[in-house]
């Protein structure tokens, strides 16, 4: 009796061990297969969205006008346009740098 028993548990541990080594197997396949998709197949979209979000122009208004002196006769402060420009050396071709600067 203990002899059948010992087989029994023996062909259950054996098929338990293969439900789940398959189970792992055909997660990793379609793990790879979607990752596949995504940097290959896909690439191009998420490309134009990072470019899409990495390059945008936002003007920032100020907050006041000029200031004048208590007699609202002389300036003392003025309003000067401020530019910033960063550049990605790897996004910028070698004969565009002069026409970006």
């Amino acid at each position: 009796m203990e002899r059948v028993d010992s087989r029994w548990n023996s062909q259950m541990f054996k098929r338990r061990l293969f439900f789940v080594t398959s189970l792992v197997v055909v997660s990793f396949f379609f793990l790879a297969v979607h990752l596949f998709f995504l940097q290959v197949i896909n690439s191009p979209e998420y490309k134009r969205r990072a470019r899409a979000v990495a390059i945008r122009s936002v003007e920032i208004r100020a907050s006041r006008g000029e200031i004048f002196d208590r007699n609202f006769d002389i300036p003392l402060v003025n309003n000067v346009n401020s530019f910033a420009v960063d550049l990605i050396p790897g996004e910028v071709t070698d004969g565009k740098i002069e026409e970006a600067i």
